[in-house]
């Protein structure tokens, strides 16, 4: 029969095998909602703002001068001349054009091809590639809006779903000017009264 100390060593080291098992297992991650990690949205409103936009620019073929001159960046500010830094509708439209920068050539072709379109319109690559910020403002504008009314009318939506896509997007232009206004106080975006994307999509989202 085991003996009264036998068995509390037993149990002593028992509990410690236990506890340096458990110490030695990972701990759970913790759960970040993915707003406190971007400090916007990231949510349907996003990711169809950055579909929307890199499927635009692949079915357009948007060339690499063009994605150069509209993501260029400020001198002073260090900040995208015409994105505005932790916009909600900005920020998916820019990260859509620099993953577009980083594109690979398809596979199993034999020229090189690393877009499906041939190009924007001549008018509009000249647009594009002007040193005039303004009017490189008004032709990412139109871009953007007719990216982001071609992805929701291939959603077919219902009138009250239209009418939820279209009142997010206000919501997202506001505080997207919310931002660029507390942003032009230091010094940021100097030039500009409003936010080419946040009205893009605003625009594309509203009702007919």
């Amino acid at each position: 029969m085991m003996s009264t100390h036998s068995m509390l060593f037993s149990l002593f080291t028992g509990a410690l095998v236990s506890t340096s098992l458990a110490l030695l297992q990972p701990a759970s991650p913790v759960q970040i909602p993915p707003r406190e990690v971007v400090g916007i949205e990231f949510d349907e409103f996003y990711s169809l703002t950055y579909f929307a936009v890199l499927e635009g620019l692949y079915t357009d073929g948007v060339s690499d001068d063009v994605l150069k001159s509209l993501t260029r960046t400020d001198e002073v500010s260090n900040y995208p001349e015409l994105f505005i830094w932790q916009c909600p509708i900005c920020m998916p439209a820019f990260n859509a054009f620099m993953h577009y920068g980083k594109r690979q050539p398809f596979m199993g072709i034999k020229a090189r091809v690393d877009t499906f379109g041939a190009g924007l319109s001549e008018e509009m690559r000249l647009r594009c590639l002007a040193e005039d910020k303004l009017v490189r403002f008004g032709a990412l504008n139109e871009l953007v809006e007719g990216w982001v009314d071609r992805r929701l009318a291939s959603m077919r939506l219902t009138e009250g779903e239209q009418n939820r896509w279209e009142q997010g997007f206000v919501e997202r232009r506001k505080k997207g000017m919310a931002t660029m206004q507390s942003m032009q106080g230091a010094g940021a975006y100097a030039g500009l009264k409003t936010c080419a994307l946040c009205n893009a999509a605003a625009d594309a989202s509203a009702s007919d």
